[in-house]
């Protein structure tokens, strides 16, 4: 296919020179880049002043459909290098020495080639318009309540958001509740971003609450290296065990902790359910009865898993977990590895099994 980059015009934004690259105004970017495993990546990146992101990415398997995906997490510059780090500890790297446009990088730095496109390059344009990519996030981070002004600051980013819960009470009552006394709370929820803060100071509307936990803190950093896109002629760089949370996804093996918000019972002989992710692309494990097997797609934090074939052994009913576990990995859209904890997500981002970190078995 033909890789295509949105017209440039340039207003009054960031200038990357010998005086290096700024960010004054909310400022979008976007373009076609390559995609491993699947047809390309429709990819929209927005930089705000105070050096928080939002980023949507949509991995296309086909030339007109894919899974979108929307996240965001800090930005910062060195040198020439824009380096973006999300929340799911993931990191990717821009050449911006030109003023119109950002050029992909690949681990080593190096610029990413798109034969298809008109100059050979993978870049993504400036925007004419800034936007703020439309749709449910979801945000770990550190929430707090004072004097009437509800904030959280997002997990590995030091951006205070102002927030919002679209007044549902039982949302207030669960947040009041962790931060009375002024207490500061980590909690997990799914909102949309609303610009009535005014551009690059966006709220958070926040839908859901999905975990709360009264005084905890951010769980630490996982060690990140750079996984930029890879171009579709090499190896997936989203197999490769290099510290980003797809690298962690395969060189752990995964027991099953948490299914539907609810602690799975023992298997039998009380094995625990569990899943494996190999590089070949093939998921192997166990549901608390019967050994399965399969095949799973993966981008970015996009994955589906699928079909899943399962041995017949008879399972009693106090181990039979193995329908709503089968549903659960087949029902996945998204990733979210945390310290040793891996989640899968549904198409609406609601956490759906939750799993620690084993040594492989």
């Amino acid at each position: 296919m033909r890789f295509i980059t949105a017209a440039v015009v340039l207003l009054g934004m960031a200038t990357a020179s010998a005086e290096g690259f700024r960010v004054t105004e909310l400022t979008s970017f976007s373009g076609i880049l390559p995609c491993a495993d699947c047809v390309a990546i429709r990819y929209v990146l927005t930089l705000r002043p105070d050096g928080l992101f939002y980023r949507q990415r949509s991995y296309m398997r086909s030339e007109a459909s894919g899974q979108r995906v929307l996240e965001f997490g800090s930005w910062t510059v060195s040198g020439s290098v824009l380096t973006l780090t999300s929340t799911a500890r993931e990191t990717e790297a821009f050449d911006v020495s030109s003023l119109s446009a950002l050029q992909a990088l690949d681990r080593d730095g190096k610029r990413i080639a798109c034969p298809d496109a008109a100059d050979g390059n993978c870049v993504l344009a400036r925007e004419s318009r800034a936007q703020v990519p439309t749709g449910s996030y979801r945000v770990r981070g550190i929430y707090k309540e004072a004097g009437g002004h509800r904030s959280i600051q997002p997990c590995g980013t030091s951006v205070q958001l102002s927030a919002e819960t679209s007044g549902r009470t039982q949302l207030l009552q669960k947040l009041a509740q962790a931060t009375a006394g002024g207490k500061s709370a980590l909690v997990t929820v799914t909102g949309t971003f609303d610009r009535s803060g005014g551009p690059g100071g966006e709220v958070l509307r926040i839908a859901n609450v999905l975990t709360v936990t009264a005084g905890a803190a951010c769980p630490a950093a996982l060690p990140v290296s750079a996984m930029p896109h890879a171009p579709a002629s090499s190896p997936n760089s989203a197999t490769q065990p290099n510290g980003t949370a797809a690298g962690l996804l395969v060189v752990n093996s995964w027991v099953l902790t948490e299914l539907n918000h609810v602690s799975p019972p023992a298997g039998v002989a009380e094995a625990e359910a569990s899943i494996r992710f190999m590089q070949d692309r093939r998921v192997a494990g166990f549901t608390g009865c019967n050994r399965f097997s399969g095949a799973y797609t993966l981008g970015g934090r996009s994955i589906r898993v699928g079909p899943v074939v399962a041995t017949r052994m008879a399972c009693p009913p106090s181990a039979n977990i193995e329908a709503l576990y089968v549903k659960a990995l087949e029902n996945a859209r998204q990733i979210d590895i945390q310290g040793n904890a891996l989640e899968l997500l549904d198409d609406a981002g609601r956490r759906i099994a939750r799993f620690r970190a084993v040594a492989y078995r």
